[in-house]
């Protein structure tokens, strides 16, 4: 008890000095965005993020503070998938610049809400690829598509909103007509053929929505999220699929053969094929080729090759575990049920 004690006050003197040095100072970003719309059915977002305090003063020089906002990459994905889709899981997108320091990019907001735009040097940047194909907000019309933009913060947080949004249409991608909504929001501060920007002082200002019509070619089969991994073990091989769009049946080709399997979104399945030999697989869904060329990587024979094997193994080492204790237990329990009498008898006849 008393060593308990020593290290419960061990702890609370500790513990003040753990919360100063992770304590950050409250902070709030600028946000400027940057989106392409491609020709082929695709778009380039890039986020822009610039840290200040309360007073309107950049943290930029904070390093802590940045690496922590880089820590949280994941997070600023999840609101650029937001844009284009209510299910970001179901969205297919490539990160092509993982969040990077740029000192020579600059980032606008009113910080203080006077009505005039300060300019921040330094950016937080990402770039992320989004397949349009793979999105909800995207409605085809005749022979051009009516794509929506959201404004993913204030959708999560009406006190938010992105203080820039620029959009650019490459070749390929033609820009007909825009609108905007709620219709109170104000329009583009600059428009012109292939380029539509928004500088957004506040979030009455700032539209909930983009809209777009655009004449573009956007695939028509939407392009399924699924990974694969496979393991050759014996004359055995082991697949496992990944599926993170929707419920779907997936084929799986190994040579002359193939297995049908059915894997719900967000979930996985394996399964495992015999008397084969080691060689390129390929995957199929019910659009067509999803995977090719995949390599299965060697294991030993005798080694588990699947969730299964090791779920297996694990219940064969508790069974001989509980074996172990069920037979000490009654080992001691003989031991000690022993007749005192020959216990006399066998040292007496020593």
């Amino acid at each position: 008890m008393k060593n308990l004690l020593m290290f419960l006050m061990l702890i609370l003197l500790i513990f003040p000095s753990i919360v100063q040095v992770r304590a950050q100072p409250r902070f709030w970003t600028a946000l400027n965005f940057e989106l392409e719309f491609r020709g082929d059915g695709t778009v380039l977002v890039e986020a822009k993020q610039h840290p200040f305090d309360y007073e309107g003063r950049s943290l930029m020089d904070n390093a802590t503070l940045v690496n922590l906002m880089k820590e949280d990459e994941s997070d600023m994905i999840q609101y650029i998938l937001l844009m284009f889709s209510k299910r970001p899981d179901s969205v297919i997108y490539k990160v092509i610049m993982h969040s990077t320091l740029l000192r020579n990019e600059s980032v606008v907001c009113d910080p203080l809400n006077t009505g005039r735009l300060s300019e921040y040097k330094g950016s937080l940047s990402i770039k992320v690829l989004v397949y349009l194909n793979s999105t909800d907000f995207v409605r085809k019309a005749n022979d051009t598509y009516e794509i929506t933009v959201m404004d993913s913060f204030t959708e999560r947080d009406p006190r938010s909103w992105i203080d820039y949004m620029g959009f650019s249409f490459s070749e390929g991608a033609e820009l007909i007509s825009y609108r905007w909504e709620p219709s109170f929001a104000k329009g583009p501060t600059n428009a012109s053929r292939n380029h539509l920007s928004w500088y957004n002082y506040n979030e009455r200002d700032a539209p909930d929505r983009y809209i777009f019509e655009v004449k573009m070619t956007i695939k028509k089969e939407i392009m399924q999220r699924v990974s694969a991994s496979a393991i050759f073990s014996g004359n055995c091989i082991s697949v496992t699929l990944e599926n993170k769009g929707d419920n779907s049946y997936f084929y799986v080709n190994i040579g002359d053969q193939t297995r049908k399997v059915y894997v719900k979104g967000g979930s996985s399945e394996n399964i495992r094929i015999c008397n084969i030999s080691a060689s390129p697989i390929e995957i199929y869904g019910e659009d067509g080729l999803l995977l090719e060329n995949l390599t299965p990587t060697y294991s030993p024979a005798g080694l588990p090759t699947s969730t299964e094997d090791y779920w297996y193994l694990g219940y064969v080492f508790l069974l001989v575990g509980l074996s172990f204790v069920v037979a000490s237990f009654f080992i001691r329990k003989m031991e000690r049920t022993i007749p005192a009498g020959k216990e006399k008898l066998s040292s007496g006849s020593l």
